[in-house]
């Protein structure tokens, strides 16, 4: 069987469970992004394919032409959603993004099941691979539904920071974490780990006897990419959501450094760029209580695609001074705009980016502000070509689909 068979041909399920959550929610996190490029290459490749998304009254299943609805009020932040239908009005949530596109979405279902009803309703449509790519419904009663029903059950695992650095996420995380990890683990046909730091993990903390994980690295786009890197430096961006983890400390610190040892005429710009998550708020009063704030810090916690493109094609460097990471996506979009990515030596990231960025230890706030100065004298322009192979999103959803062709060719053999 060709590769390419596994994905595109057949009743291939996708949950869009996250995007469904995530719509009307200012800019896609990079699992959102993942989320999202599964759909657009499974319509275009595979005429069959579904989406299921778990709703308040149970799971809706959708044909190419609902998911491209959904698709697309993701990426309008929920500009064009109707109105809230009754049931949603008489919960009293029908102001809400969420509900609103769970009134569209069952104008566009083909079947729809009550939650003990999904195992029956993927046998009746002859489900035939579920992909789970967004980090939810890590549940018995999705995946093993699915597995009862007889469809393989591909689930891709973006990171464990709950359980590898628990001190940088809510309480409960760690504990709710392993419980998914092991759903994930007696359900799953096959775990995609989405880059080398996350595989290792997962082998740390894997149960023996478990499905088969593969690495498949996440795209990252690549038409974009200017030949040569913008030099000089006199705009900065950091990206990414507001929480402990991105550690927006440090730079808040920084600037305070660089504010007394520049004149103010030569103090760069710093924009940051996130929605608010664990702590957020906290984050942002932070920001906002900055000495420079409003004159050389600035903040965008509602920033949509557009902005954010705005935002890289402005810039001529990314901080990325992030604690812990499960891929990294903004330093690789921010090399796709011709930005220095300046990040954290963390492994995830000198495996991914290689000579691309520059690397500095996350907490030395000093080597920081130093790094910063020579990308302002134009000592630290970083490689001046993009280097060659960095994997594309064609490369991800090949790897998966040689692994299930693979897997099925062994099942098939006598």
């Amino acid at each position: 069987m060709p590769a390419g068979d596994a994905l595109s041909n057949g009743a291939v399920w996708l949950d869009l469970t996250r995007t469904l959550t995530r719509v009307g929610q200012a800019a896609p996190t990079g699992i959102d992004r993942v989320e999202l490029a599964w759909a657009d290459h499974l319509l275009t490749v595979n005429p069959q394919m579904r989406g299921l998304c778990r709703t308040t009254r149970g799971f809706l299943l959708l044909p190419p032409k609902g998911v491209r609805a959904l698709v697309a009020r993701m990426r309008d932040g929920g500009a064009g959603l109707g109105r809230a239908d009754t049931w949603s009005r008489l919960t009293g949530r029908g102001a809400r993004p969420r509900h609103r596109a769970e009134a569209m979405l069952r104008g566009h279902a083909i079947d729809r099941c009550p939650p003990w009803g999904l195992a029956a309703m993927a046998r009746r449509h002859g489900a035939r691979i579920y992909v789970n790519p967004g980090h939810s419904n890590h549940t018995a009663r999705v995946l093993g539904a699915m597995r009862r029903s007889g469809a393989e059950v591909v689930v891709v695992i973006h990171d464990l920071i709950p359980v590898t650095h628990p001190e940088l996420v809510p309480p409960k995380q760690p504990a709710r974490l392993a419980g998914r990890i092991a759903q994930v683990a007696g359900n799953a046909s096959l775990v995609v780990a989405v880059s080398e730091d996350t595989e290792r993990a997962l082998a740390a903390h894997w149960p023996s006897g478990g499905p088969r994980v593969i690495r498949a690295e996440i795209g990252v786009p690549v038409r974009a990419m200017p030949v040569a890197m913008k030099s000089g430096a006199g705009r900065f961006l950091m990206v990414g959501t507001l929480e402990p983890r991105k550690n927006h400390a440090v730079l808040l610190k920084a600037w305070s450094i660089l504010a007394q040892d520049l004149p103010p005429g030569e103090l760069p710009r710093l924009d940051i760029l996130g929605q608010t998550g664990w702590r957020g708020a906290e984050i942002a009063e932070e920001i906002g209580a900055h000495a420079q704030f409003g004159k050389t810090v600035f903040l965008d916690t509602a920033a949509g695609d557009d902005a954010l493109a705005e935002a890289y094609r402005l810039a001529d460097t990314l901080l990325y001074p992030s604690l812990a990471e499960g891929f990294g996506l903004p330093p690789h979009e921010a090399l796709a705009h011709g930005l220095l990515p300046i990040c954290s030596d963390l492994p995830v990231l000198r495996s991914g980016l290689g000579a691309d960025a520059v690397y500095v230890e996350p907490n030395d706030v000093y080597s920081w502000v130093e790094t910063i100065k020579k990308r302002m004298s134009g000592n630290l322009d970083g490689s001046r070509e993009r280097s060659a192979g960095r994997p594309g999103w064609q490369d991800h959803f090949g790897t998966v689909a040689a692994a299930l062709a693979e897997s099925r060719d062994r099942a098939e053999r006598p």
